[in-house]
């Protein structure tokens, strides 16, 4: 009976040994299904990191660019409004000089006038 339950373990071994190496396989498989899933997961992860670094610096160009647009149509306006603001000064100026003028051609008129009502009241007092 000794034997025979010897032999009855060494078969269980046996089997248990058999079962083990297989769970052991379904493991190791498993494992490296896992691994492989990881490795994909990774790369994709490293992909679309890449894609969005190179949308961002994409996206940080163009705004740069626009800022320089818009630094040099800051710069433009301001130039344009000094020069407008220059002009109005000008022309203010001679708006100026137009009306001295015109308040001086204004008193020659009248001095002129007077000239003349003086010339013709001498020479209607010589004919008389």
């Amino acid at each position: 009976e000794i034997e025979s339950l010897k032999k009855q373990n060494e078969e269980l071994e046996q089997k248990l040994g058999e079962v083990g190496k297989e769970k052991e396989d379904e493991v190791n498989e498993l494992n490296s299904k896992l691994e492989a899933s990881t490795k994909e997961k990774e790369d994709a992860v490293n992909e679309l990191n890449s894609k969005l670094e190179a949308s961002t610096k994409e996206k940080e160009d163009e705004v740069n660019e626009l800022n320089s647009k818009l630094e040099a149509a800051t710069k433009e306006l301001q130039e344009l409004k000094e020069k407008l603001e220059t002009q109005s000064t000008e022309t203010s100026a001679i708006n100026e000089k137009y009306n001295a003028l015109d308040q001086d051609n204004q008193k020659l008129k009248t001095e002129c006038e007077q000239l003349r009502n003086e010339l013709n009241e001498a020479k209607a007092a010589k004919e008389e």
